[in-house]
């Protein structure tokens, strides 16, 4: 299995993922929020952890120079933080210290599993 992810994974195909997942996160942490119902309560938590964990989780698999853990933790979570700055100062978007801690718990749960595979 893990060899399967190192093959689509690729460091080329991750650096492209990477910047495409990037720029989606931008854009929908600044359009302004379509107000869809929620599944259950706390799910747009859950949304957080994964974009996170995805984002980190493709930090980990580019192959640069020095992208270990903790960099890869510290870059995606410092790029959530800058996000959820920003929506602080432009309503209708809301910033929340629990979007920002879910940003870190996925932000190191995609480094791990990033390493691992």
């Amino acid at each position: 299995m893990a060899q399967i992810f190192r093959t689509i994974f690729n460091r080329k195909v991750s650096q492209i993922l990477l910047i495409v997942w990037a720029v989606a996160l931008v854009y929908f942490s600044i359009i302004p929020d379509p107000g869809a119902p929620e599944l259950f309560k706390g799910i747009d938590k859950v949304e957080h952890l994964t974009a996170y964990a995805v984002l980190s989780f493709l930090l980990m698999r580019t192959g640069w120079k020095g992208m270990g853990l903790i960099l890869s933790i510290g870059m995606s979570f410092a790029f959530g933080i800058c996000l959820e700055i920003f929506q602080y100062y432009h309503p209708p978007r809301e910033a929340s210290i629990g979007d920002v801690l879910s940003n870190g718990l996925g932000s190191a749960i995609g480094a791990y599993f990033g390493k691992r595979l």
